[in-house]
């Protein structure tokens, strides 16, 4: 037997978003790679090891910009 109510759901008040994380993070995707952080030398940046990076190769360095040498 179904059991009908007349109330709606409350999760019909919320509509799913599709979020793409390629259109947040990266603005050329000809240009990027990604590595994997190794060792804990960057711990007091926010990197940690094992962390994943992405890494755009073609962009200019500014203060302060972390490189990534491998």
């Amino acid at each position: 037997m179904a059991w009908a109510s007349q109330f709606e759901s409350p999760a019909t008040d919320y509509q799913s978003v599709t979020l793409c994380l390629d259109d947040l993070l990266i603005e050329s995707k000809t240009t990027i790679q990604l590595h994997y952080a190794q060792g804990n030398d960057l711990e007091a940046r926010g990197i940690h090891d094992g962390d994943l990076l992405i890494v755009d190769i073609a962009a200019d360095a500014q203060h302060n910009d972390i490189q990534v040498g491998w």
